[in-house]
């Protein structure tokens, strides 16, 4: 049998780089595992104006309104320069270097639940609209709009726990 030991919503989960944020459930299909949104405190996970990048062209992979670490990922390594992402895989906190930008419904849900660890404006998901446009979470007021990929929003980088990492086993 296992058993969950959780901390509590928004603590610090030592050595993983910040506080837990909510759970949330893997892309359906994937077969990837529900995971735990992890949000730093350390204030390199913020840059206050970054361009998404890739203007006119679109990015095989990155449009996931669930998987930012893989839109992450697929914009990072195209030939395109998408600065956001770029910084957010080059980001190291507490040792850890797989942080993302969240996706469309990842940061949908971090608006929800933990605002206030966000600046309070606009910010970069890493789901890309077209060749022209990218999702951004409006941190403010809650909205979701597509705006110009060459324009300079903020970003808050993430990273992701599997729930499988809070499991233990017991006798």
């Amino acid at each position: 049998m296992r058993t969950l030991t959780v901390p509590n919503f928004a603590a610090a989960v030592t050595g993983q780089g910040g506080v837990l944020g909510p759970l949330m459930r893997a892309e359906p299909s994937s077969g990837q595992e529900d995971y735990f949104i992890i949000v730093p405190t350390d204030p390199a996970s913020v840059i206050a104006k970054i361009a998404y990048g890739g203007e006119g062209k679109t990015t095989k992979g990155a449009d996931s309104e669930w998987d930012g670490l893989a839109n992450t990922r697929a914009l990072a390594t195209s030939k395109t320069k998408h600065p956001a992402a770029r910084a957010a895989v080059e980001l190291v906190i507490d040792g850890h270097q797989d942080f993302y930008l969240p996706a469309r419904r990842e940061a949908r849900v971090l608006q929800a639940m933990l605002p206030e660890l966000f600046y309070p404006a606009a910010q970069w998901t890493s789901t890309q609209f077209s060749a022209h446009y990218a999702w951004s979470q409006y941190f403010n007021y809650g909205d979701q709009y597509y705006d110009g990929k060459s324009w300079e929003l903020g970003v808050k980088f993430v990273r992701r726990l599997p729930l499988s990492f809070f499991s233990t086993s017991v006798l």
